[in-house]
């Protein structure tokens, strides 16, 4: 929350940075100095709104990218840098009111650090790969905004109404995912994307009509969303098994399994008591009344 702090850490980074680019043997001093004021930007956004700093940054990095004898490690990482920009961007349009624009942007970056990835994936495989460590700290950040921007990216695409196509991005998300590991990617951070994208996905089958995907997907979300809570409560785990016990006590309603019913939105209605006790002006706590109704419908002698 040190905005003055962090102003002064990531001018002195990118001073660093830029010092490096003559050294000797430095291969990406000049592209990790643009990379690095791509991240500054991204801070000074969200403490000010202020986005000449973010037009900055993508003007050098575009004008580096036209430079030729650019190595394969410096390509990437401009490209990475590029990427979050446009990510940025359509953060800015979003809150615009922008929607169509905010959309072309996120899909935009999304398929620039998709690229990025891709070649640092490569470049970390290389044994003797100078600054490999270096490499491996920044492909796991570009990793970290790829599939954020996946899941920012699907939940605008659902709000939209294209439903086809936020599942399209939340399933990329998940399969991108599943490959976690290889990365400096924090547990819960991943847990907690795979319970939304898994929400979302069974939203999606409702509108879709799938009652098999639906039912599976939330199953799956409110699993990952018990996890979030095991060591501590987390709203964001709560709220996410609240929407999905929500739904799936309604589809077990549309299945006449009142057992099923009953006992899921007991678990949604105990979600809401936990949650409301960490964060009492929560908005999921408006399904509340939803999990209420459920419960009497599925605790009724006859449908």
């Amino acid at each position: 929350g040190d905005f003055n702090q962090g102003r002064y850490c990531f001018e002195t980074a990118i001073s660093l940075f830029r010092g490096m680019e003559n050294e000797e043997g430095n291969v990406f001093g000049a592209a990790r100095s643009i990379f690095t004021k791509g991240l500054y930007s991204l801070q000074e956004l969200l403490a000010t709104g202020d986005t000449k700093l973010m037009y900055e940054c993508e003007a050098e990095a575009e004008a580096a990218l036209e430079k030729n004898g650019q190595g394969p490690q410096s390509r990437a990482i401009l490209t990475a840098a590029m990427g979050m920009l446009r990510v940025q961007m359509g953060k800015v349009f979003e809150q615009k009111g922008q929607a169509e624009k905010s959309i072309q942007e996120m899909r935009s970056g999304s398929g620039l650090l998709l690229q990025a990835l891709d070649a640092l994936k490569t470049d970390r495989e290389i044994p003797n790969v100078p600054y490999l460590a270096v490499i491996r700290e920044i492909t796991a950040r570009v990793f970290a905004c790829y599939v954020g921007t996946l899941d920012e990216l699907g939940a605008q695409l659902y709000q939209k109404g294209s439903y086809s196509d936020a599942k399209a991005s939340f399933t990329e998300a998940l399969k991108t995912l599943s490959g976690s590991g290889e990365y400096q990617f924090s547990e819960q951070a991943c847990c907690f994307m795979r319970a939304e994208c898994s929400q979302f996905l069974a939203l999606i089958a409702v509108e879709e009509r799938n009652a098999d995907e639906a039912e599976f997907y939330a199953g799956q979300a409110c699993s990952l969303g018990a996890e979030l809570t095991v060591n501590a409560e987390n709203a964001n785990g709560l709220a996410i098994q609240i929407v999905c016990y929500n739904l799936l006590s309604a589809l077990s309603l549309d299945q006449r399994d009142k057992q099923k019913a009953a006992r899921y939105a007991a678990q949604g209605l105990e979600a809401v008591s936990r949650l409301y006790a960490i964060a009492p002006k929560h908005p999921t706590l408006a399904i509340q009344s939803s999990l209420e109704h459920l419960q009497k419908k599925a605790n009724r002698r006859f449908f």
